[in-house]
């Protein structure tokens, strides 16, 4: 009798793992939020009532530090840089910054596009997300700023772009994405690198990513162009 009531108690658990093991849910952290706490109330509610689930997060973009940098820079090189940028920003010095901040740092060229990234977010965020998944058995395949999968979508779109502008004899230096999750609207800009032809493969680097609350962006909607 003990051993039924125990796997009817755990079988919803069990079936939500199979269920999403090849198709995880997914699921925005912090969105409209103004707190951490806020935030892990939120998470713990979602995964209070999806316990078992495997899960990709996206990370909404109040809760996310991101700066672009050159590509041609090294990986500490980028750290560097970003660090100056952020101890003025965060008013942190660097210890309080790598024990506040889970930082992680992307130098890719995905589709062609060149990209050299390097993301901050609050540990007390990561952490907390990370203690609630273990408390309610659930897998996190992915946990990042939610415009990644975003941005990786829309690369295909700039050699789209520079193919139409060259058979029109004219060469974009320079697009802008854009992309709101909510009440923030993140945005990147890309550059036509020197060289590059109508090479699209070759053809465009990031050098700017910005996050601001909607009603002080220039361009609201999805995926805008400029």
């Amino acid at each position: 009798m003990g051993t039924t009531l125990h796997w009817r108690a755990i079988a919803p658990t069990l079936w939500r793992r199979v269920c999403t093991h090849w198709r995880p849910r997914h699921w925005r952290v912090g969105v409209g939020c103004t707190t951490v706490d806020e935030a892990l109330a939120q998470v713990q509610t979602e995964f209070a009532a999806q316990a078992g689930a495997v899960y990709e997060l996206g990370v909404a973009s109040r809760w996310v530090q991101a700066q672009a940098l050159s590509p041609a820079l090294s990986p500490a090189e980028g750290w560097q840089h970003a660090l100056h940028t952020w101890l003025t920003v965060l008013e942190l010095d660097e210890p309080q910054l790598a024990d506040e901040w889970v930082v992680r740092q992307v130098h890719a060229a995905p589709a062609g596009a060149q990209l050299h990234l390097v993301t901050a977010m609050p540990r007390a965020l990561v952490e907390g997300v990370q203690r609630l998944a273990a408390q309610h058995q659930v897998r996190i395949d992915r946990m990042g700023p939610w415009w990644g999968p975003e941005m990786t979508q829309a690369l295909p779109a700039l050699k789209s772009v520079l193919a139409e502008a060259s058979a029109a004899s004219a060469q974009p230096d320079e697009i802008e994405q854009g992309w709101s999750d909510g009440d923030w609207h993140t945005r990147a800009r890309w550059q036509r690198h020197a060289g590059a032809g109508t090479s699209a493969a070759a053809g465009w680097c990031l050098t700017a990513l910005w996050s601001e609350p909607v009603a002080a962006s220039t361009t609201a909607g999805s995926a805008s162009w400029a």
